[in-house]
């Protein structure tokens, strides 16, 4: 029973491996598909990015690159605004208010499910507790 099993599954990989020679690796769109994976997306090289820009135009949330500009302009004016309140006029472009930036325009995932490095936690509560003990004095 052992070898009908072997010869069930070597005749289950040799059909897979056929499959796999018929896929149209050559073709360009399997070719620059590593853009469209945001986690390889780094990787890419720009023709991988211009193959989608002039394949799907119509996908774009933009016309050209003027307006690509000004909607870029448009939406850090809009994180600045919704971070640097009334409340929280105090924080400099080149301090908290350019991390909070960086994170939200960068980050791929809500910032809920992002969780810091346990030396990052630690050094926090580190500072946390040497504020708060320098405000109570």
């Amino acid at each position: 029973m052992s070898s009908n099993f072997k010869e069930v599954g070597i005749r289950s990989a040799q059909q897979k491996i056929s499959q796999a020679e018929k896929l149209p690796l050559e073709e360009p769109l399997i070719k620059h598909a590593q853009f469209v994976d945001v986690w390889q997306r780094a990787e890419s090289d720009i023709e991988d990015v211009l193959y989608f820009v002039e394949r799907f135009p119509h996908l774009l949330p933009y016309h050209g690159p003027e307006e690509h500009d000004l909607l870029d302009a448009e939406r850090v004016f809009s994180v600045v605004g919704l971070n640097k309140t009334k409340r929280r006029n105090s924080l400099a472009l080149d301090g908290i208010l350019s991390s909070i930036m960086t994170i939200k325009m960068g980050n791929l995932e809500p910032c809920f499910k992002w969780e810091p490095p346990s030396d990052i936690i630690k050094a926090s509560k580190k500072a946390t507790g040497q504020y708060n003990h320098a405000d109570r004095s």
